[in-house]
């Protein structure tokens, strides 16, 4: 089985690589991507940049190179619902794009009101305008999304499903928040899924975000990037146990 792990930032990964024997490393232009063997698994991790554009570059370069079966894109976000604390991890059954928005008209110095902003899925080919009245979601592989829930169940983790938010913005407007989560029902936002969703999509290889919770702005609990050891350890434990 070949496994990719794709990562935005270092300090994401750094936990779970520390975890892998006999690493190698391979440059993708600016990006990196590592490999390793585990039992009889291969596994490759990317690490893709931050936002969608680096990520859409780094991971269909690397496609070009490899065919893996499974790809997980894994990493923290920051919750829009209250009841999630940092730590709790989130599996990614589904994906809405929120930097795809249609403003209202304004005329000069009437000012800009985001709560009016509608989420929509641009497309070029309808024909009285440039948009279709509805948003494309992606959806996480639902046998890979079972068989990960087990993995964390099996070890006495709670883990939850959700709609994560995806783009590159960082959402520190209370209102904003609240806004994605009411009218949207978003659980969290970040800044790499909806690409990585978007292309295994096209290129039929079943795939699943993990994200944990590193800041709750609607909790006042501030971003904390120490909860990557606690992903790391589970990701270890999904890399090993995953069939």
């Amino acid at each position: 089985m070949k496994l990719l792990f794709v990562f935005a930032m270092k300090n994401e990964l750094n936990h779970f690589l520390q975890k892998l024997p006999n690493i190698t490393s391979q440059k993708l232009g600016i990006y990196t991507y590592y490999q390793t063997n585990i039992q009889d698994k291969t596994i490759y991790i990317l690490l893709s940049g931050v936002g969608t554009i680096n990520t859409a570059i780094s991971l269909t370069k690397l496609l070009n190179i490899i065919k893996p079966d499974i790809i997980i894109n894994a990493g923290t976000a920051g919750s829009h619902d209250k009841k999630y604390n940092l730590g709790d991890i989130i599996l990614a059954k589904e994906v809405i794009n929120i930097n795809s928005i249609e403003t209202l008209f304004k005329e000069e110095n009437e000012g800009s009101n985001s709560l009016t902003w509608k989420i929509i899925t641009f497309n070029e080919d309808c024909e009285e305008k440039d948009y279709i009245d509805d948003i494309k979601i992606y959806y996480g592989d639902e046998k890979l999304l079972t068989n990960i829930k087990t993995i964390g169940e099996k070890y006495g983790m709670k883990i939850y499903e959700g709609r994560i938010a995806s783009g590159d913005i960082w959402n520190k407007e209370k209102d904003r928040i609240n806004f994605l989560h009411d009218k949207y029902n978003t659980s969290c936002e970040e800044m790499e899924i909806y690409s990585v969703y978007t292309i295994s999509d096209q290129e039929k290889i079943p795939c699943l975000g993990i994200k944990i919770i590193s800041n709750n702005e609607m909790n006042g609990q501030g971003y904390d990037i120490s909860v990557s050891e606690k992903l790391g350890e589970f990701l270890y434990k999904i890399m090993i146990d995953l069939k």
